[in-house]
């Protein structure tokens, strides 16, 4: 984990526009192998555990200790509440969107094809759309604020939390 538990979650926003990268390839790969729409496996497979697993996880740690260190540390005229409930609502469209796709994207992985592939390659591509949108929201907005207000004991409280969940996870 970086020092700056920060600093982790920037580090896991980069990797989450890796795998956008990688969905738009598989969109793309998609609607290249029109009408059937059958993509390599491999490619597939790599973008399905960061999909089921970690992005959820991320958000819990956002949602469950971030949002509440933050609105911690409200002054007024923040709209603090009003900004996390917007977060946590993108979040949960983002989840959404990810819940879309994983069965279409789980059969191209066992090398099947899928009853529409049009449909696939445009969710994907809401997915991405969203998912990138709120990546950008998060880094111009979210990091900074928290960069600005979190205290060390904040940043300790939180790092103590991810390297909880990580446990937890691996567990």
């Amino acid at each position: 984990m970086a020092e700056n538990p920060l600093d982790q979650i920037a580090a896991e926003h980069r990797l989450q526009e890796r795998l956008c990268d990688a969905l738009e390839t598989i969109a793309d790969s998609i609607a290249a192998a029109m009408p059937e729409g059958r993509v390599d496996p491999a490619l597939v497979q790599g973008v399905l555990i960061p999909l089921r697993d970690d992005i959820a996880a991320h958000n819990r740690i956002e949602q469950d200790m971030l949002f509440s260190l933050l609105e911690k540390r409200a002054r007024p005229g923040d709209d603090m509440a009003e900004l996390l409930a917007g977060l946590a609502l993108e979040q949960a469209t983002d989840e959404c969107f990810v819940d879309e796709i994983l069965g279409g994207l789980e059969t191209l992985a066992r090398g099947e094809r899928v009853p529409n592939p049009a449909t696939l390659a445009a969710q994907i591509r809401c997915c991405i759309e969203n998912q990138r949108r709120h990546l950008a929201w998060e880094a111009r907005v979210l990091l900074p604020l928290a960069r600005e207000r979190l205290t060390t004991e904040d940043l300790d409280t939180l790092a103590r939390y991810m390297l909880k969940k990580g446990d937890e996870a691996r567990q």
